[in-house]
């Protein structure tokens, strides 16, 4: 019932999740222009860099193998080692400082936790529009939050890439290992349990800072470090109620985007395949970590034992109350 509650969160405010990802790839779209304009020969080189790795042709060579059932792992590490190979080639030919290998690798670093940041900067928006939402049936507008709680979110992005950039890289180093310690013994195959287990492991990282956001929206003037602190706390008695719904909707992420990147190579010869499979995954996930953001919320609710709205009502105003009675 619970996780009804939470879908039926997420579904009334589908108007938050549009404009946080309309902020988002607005946010991008702003820094990607400035920095094509203040390094425009460096922007454009890498973006031709990106493009000639052909990274969608390899995932979308994959899936397809896969589901066909003609996946060869000799192939697939030949592949991936030419691909990282490709990069450190790529990385290496950026235009750097004082003609040094290290700043461009130290540049890519950069731009990589730009973005990742970027990310995370409407989480905080998003998570007092719910609150605000579930406690009152009420929402004040989006800007209003972004601009208000923008040193918060700051904030917010800068620590949780702190913690959560390393988690990920050890996640995915771990999964690669998984696979690579198997795939001589069971072969193809081995690549699905090193995949739900990879599934699994980021779904925990994920989860130990489930109550964070939601922490940060109801606490008042707490510090960001704090409602980390006082999330994880409250999230131990209730983890496994907030870990199965997380899993199912990451899930099911992972198997649309499959899908779709699957179903990607039917279409016209005209149409970029990889584009359109990238696009639909980013949408997917985009939804789906909405509305995990949704269940936790709700979670939180219920670990308080405070009661919360997920419909809208229609409250009329008194006046027109009485007016409706006399007549």
């Amino acid at each position: 019932m619970q996780f009804i509650k939470a879908l039926g969160v997420s579904v009334h405010n589908w108007k938050v999740m549009v404009k946080a990802i309309f902020c988002q790839l607005l946010i991008i779209a702003l820094v990607v222009t400035v920095a094509s304009l203040l390094f425009s020969n460096l922007f454009f080189q890498i973006v031709d860099l990106l493009d000639s790795l052909q990274l969608g042709e390899f995932l979308n060579s994959v899936v397809t193998s896969i589901s066909e059932g003609t996946f060869d792992s000799n192939t697939f590490a030949a592949q991936l080692q030419q691909i990282i190979e490709d990069v450190s080639a790529a990385i290496q030919q950026l235009p750097n400082f004082l003609n040094r290998v290290e700043f461009s690798y130290i540049l890519a670093i950069v731009i990589i936790c730009i973005y990742r940041m970027l990310l995370a900067a409407t989480d905080v928006t998003v998570a007092y529009q719910l609150n605000e939402f579930m406690s009152s049936n009420s929402r004040r507008p989006f800007t209003w939050y972004f601009f208000k709680k923008f040193g918060q979110s700051f904030r917010f992005a800068l620590l949780q890439f702190v913690i959560c950039a390393p988690l990920d890289g050890l996640i995915l180093f771990g999964m690669a290992g998984f696979y690579v310690m198997f795939v001589v013994t069971f072969k193809w195959w081995a690549i699905f349990p090193a995949a739900l287990l990879g599934i699994a492991l980021y779904t925990l990282r994920h989860v130990l800072m489930a109550f964070w956001l939601p922490t940060i929206a109801t606490s008042g003037n707490n510090s960001v470090t704090q409602c980390l602190r006082d999330g994880i706390s409250k999230l131990l008695y209730h983890f496994w109620h907030v870990y199965w719904k997380n899993l199912v909707v990451l899930l099911s992420v992972v198997a649309l985007s499959v899908l779709i990147t699957f179903h990607s190579r039917y279409l016209p010869a005209g149409i970029n395949q990889s584009t359109v499979a990238a696009i639909g995954t980013s949408v997917v996930s985009l939804i789906g970590f909405f509305v995990i953001k949704c269940i936790n919320m709700a979670e939180f609710y219920a670990a308080n034992n405070r009661p919360f709205f997920y419909k809208r009502f229609n409250v009329y105003g008194t006046e027109i109350v009485k007016n409706k009675k006399n007549k």
